[in-house]
């Protein structure tokens, strides 16, 4: 009869542990669902890329490029290019000294070329 309630006993136990780590699993499987969501959610915010050109295809180095409706900007390097967080559909403000002020939208791609 002792042989019988240990062995009830042990068995209980791995049916305790079985279910622990069923839980645990879960929540790592949580876990790794909630750090794909935010990686997702990162991307959406991407970085976009361009290159500011004039009208004889040469490059703008420190044109201004601004996200409109917000602070976020930055300034063409030497190359005409820059880098700029934004979302597609948002509007990009580019002005340079002597230029007239222009408006591109985002495109999908999140790279584009300003003339």
């Amino acid at each position: 009869m002792a042989a019988a309630l240990i062995l009830r006993r042990i068995l209980n136990l791995k049916c305790i542990n079985f279910i622990n780590n069923t839980n645990n699993m879960k929540l790592k499987l949580y876990v790794i669902a909630l750090m794909s969501l935010c990686c997702v959610l990162n991307a959406l915010g991407a970085k976009v890329t361009g290159l500011v050109l004039d009208e004889q295809n040469q490059p703008l180095p420190g044109a201004s490029v601004q996200v409109k409706g917000s602070k976020i900007g930055t300034v063409t390097d030497i190359e005409g290019t820059f880098t700029i967080e934004g979302e597609t559909g948002q509007t990009l403000l580019v002005s340079y000294v002597g230029f007239v002020p222009s408006e591109t939208k985002i495109p999908a791609s999140k790279n584009l070329t300003i003339v």
